[in-house]
């Protein structure tokens, strides 16, 4: 545990680190802070700050990527420079939102469970229902932390309440008040907030709202404000009186009295340095250099794309020769008496006759009769070799390709060739490889997922007592595509009907994925139809030779409509053991199968005789 004096060290320190960093300065007459450069807090620091500034532009909307144009291409000039500047459009995008629901399916409804124990209703209302701005952890664990955790791995996620209830003593003095249940939350700061730092003793952070304190003898928010974690309180430390002074105040927000403290990084592939501090790196910046390069590669073609599409004219054009009463034309200059007194009004000083019509044509009468020789082309317009740009285009595309292929991300369908090679394209991705890659980073995520729902119930109620995480088991990264293309090499390899009806049952968990009442219901039809993978010919043959019972049939024509009249009759069907379910559709369907006796006895009659071969 810190106490004040301790804090007030920790705050003189980053003080002293960010005191040419932190300034104030007028600007539009309005005092305004600002940062120029980064400050040294403590090691590895800067290097946090720079691995998320480079990944911003790749992972965030509309960020320019100042270090990446900081210098003009050779060649470049500063006109092209600038229309790069305001014609500047991120390629990146795609392959950071790829990366993102990649590593995001352990997430998805089904992967995973939470159970509360008995008697916590209150509990398990709260963290549903009851958490402030995000409404449930649940929904800030699946919309922002895959997220946050790529663009910035030692960021770091705090958890704190965002406000009390207060009431007044008998002696006036307002307190808060412990009747009511504070509201904890988990807060995101950058790691360019974080500006102090120790493994499992603080955290020091620096907040974007400013406190009011005077400056040029009148009050703006421009004083620096900071909050200190340690194991057992969260400090409030806030700038006050005149700015120059450098005072601040003291204060204890909140004593949590957990043990620990009660930020956590957001991690990614860790280093332990030298002083035995653990620094993380995103799993998304190790493919940054072939994305900044194919980011630059993309708009230097789009800057040198406008010079073919708008070629040089040269143009053949005869000297100026404008006169009037007032002055002539000399190369350009308008001479008056002798003098010069600007440019020519007729060529605007370029000292050439230009003949241009409305539509930019040059018109030029033909030489001919004495002057005779061959007449010159007047106008000729001049565009550069595509291949120049073909060659970096393609360059920008491999770079996005090996990128993708480094976190095992798909590639784009309009790359593929066709053939085996579309198979192998489309098909995807070296599965087991992927599991590697996504597996430490969802473990990680569930690692956050429990460690925020644990300090906040601990912050709220005081206990130890946390739901029981079911962690997923396994990822399923193939599309329903996949699957279908899967089915059909299986059927054309003359599989065994039992391994269709495996691939069947992935792909309607693929189709339905995320929706649970929809997975549950197609895992019942699938399990219960033992036909399901049995096509009609086949089906017909078994018919025949007596193999399959009508109600069988029965069920296997009309799954979908079985298992909704159970649904509609029984609306918690769903949630019974499975083989109950099954026993419950067999039962359905062997009703149905009595109920319609005379015609499903001649669906059977036509089938066998087909199977026979008997008629046609």
């Amino acid at each position: 545990m810190l106490d004040e004096a301790q804090v007030k060290a920790l705050i003189d320190n980053v003080l002293e680190k960010s005191k040419n960093v932190y300034q104030v300065s007028y600007k539009n007459g309005y005092p305004t802070y600002e940062y120029k450069g980064v400050a040294d807090y403590y090691p590895k620091y800067k290097d946090g700050v720079k691995q998320m500034r480079r990944i911003a532009p790749h992972a965030n909307v509309d960020v320019f990527p100042e270090m990446l144009f900081a210098h003009r291409a050779p060649n470049q000039s500063k006109e092209e420079a600038e229309y790069l500047r305001n014609t500047y459009r991120c390629t990146t995008h795609p392959i950071f939102f790829d990366y993102v629901n990649s590593v995001s399916q352990g997430l998805n409804e089904g992967n995973w469970s939470w159970e509360f124990a008995e008697g916590e209703d209150d509990k398990v209302e709260y963290l549903t229902d009851g958490v402030p701005v995000h409404g449930s952890i649940e929904t800030f664990v699946k919309s922002m932390l895959p997220s946050l955790k790529a663009k910035d791995a030692n960021g770091v996620i705090a958890v704190k309440p965002r406000s009390f209830k207060y009431t007044t003593t008998e002696e006036g003095e307002l307190v808060v008040d412990d009747r009511e249940l504070n509201e904890p939350l988990p807060f995101y700061y950058s790691s360019e907030q974080v500006v102090g730092w120790k493994d499992e003793t603080y955290a020091i952070i620096e907040q974007h709202t400013k406190s009011p304190v005077k400056y040029g003898g009148k009050t703006y928010d421009v004083g620096r404000v900071f909050e200190v974690y340690d194991d057992t309180r969260i400090w409030r430390v806030k700038q006050v009186g005149d700015y120059v002074d450098h005072t601040f105040e003291y204060e204890i927000y909140f004593t949590h009295d957990k043990g620990e403290v009660p930020v956590s990084r957001l991690m990614g592939l860790p280093t332990v340095e030298d002083n035995g501090e653990v620094y993380w790196t995103s799993p998304f910046y190790y493919a940054i250099d072939l994305l900044d390069r194919a980011l630059a590669k993309d708009n230097n073609v789009e800057v040198s794309t406008t010079r073919i599409v708008f070629p040089t004219a040269i143009i053949l054009a005869d000297e100026c020769d404008f006169k009037s009463d007032a002055g002539s034309c000399q190369r350009g200059a308008w001479m008056v008496d002798g003098d010069a007194k600007g440019p020519c009004p007729s060529c605007n000083g370029s000292g050439y006759k230009m003949n241009l019509s409305p539509f930019k044509n040059y018109y030029r009468k033909a030489k001919g009769g004495l002057e005779g020789g061959a007449d010159i082309t007047p106008i000729e317009f001049v565009s550069p070799d595509t291949a120049g740009l073909e060659f970096v285009q393609n360059g920008a595309e491999k770079d996005k390709a090996e990128a993708r292929y480094m976190m095992h991300l798909r590639q784009s369908p309009t790359n593929v060739q066709g053939g085996e090679q579309e198979t192998a394209t489309v098909a995807g991705i070296d599965q087991k490889q992927h599991y590697k890659f996504v597996k430490p980073i969802n473990d990680q995520t569930f690692d956050l997922f429990e460690w925020m729902v644990e300090q906040m119930l601990w912050q709220r109620y005081r206990t130890d007592t946390l739901p029981s995480f079911n962690r997923p088991k396994s990822f399923d990264f193939r599309t329903t595509s996949d699957y279908l293309n899967d089915i059909k090499d299986a059927r054309e390899s003359g599989l065994p009907d039992s391994v269709v009806s495996m691939l069947i049952f992935k792909f309607f968990n693929s189709m339905h994925f995320g929706n649970s009442e929809t997975a549950k219901a197609m895992t019942l039809m699938s399990k219960a139809d033992r036909l399901l993978a049995v096509n009609s010919d086949d089906l017909s043959v078994k018919i025949a030779q007596g193999l399959v019972e009508p109600w069988e049939v029965v069920l296997h024509d009309s799954a979908t409509h079985i298992v909704t009249s159970l649904i509609l009759e029984n609306p918690n069907i769903l949630e019974d053991e499975l083989a109950d379910q099954i026993k419950a559709v067999e039962a359905k369907a062997k009703e149905l199968a009595r109920g319609n006796a005379p015609s499903t006895l001649r669906v059977l009659d036509t089938l066998k005789t087909r199977g026979t071969g008997t008629n046609g």
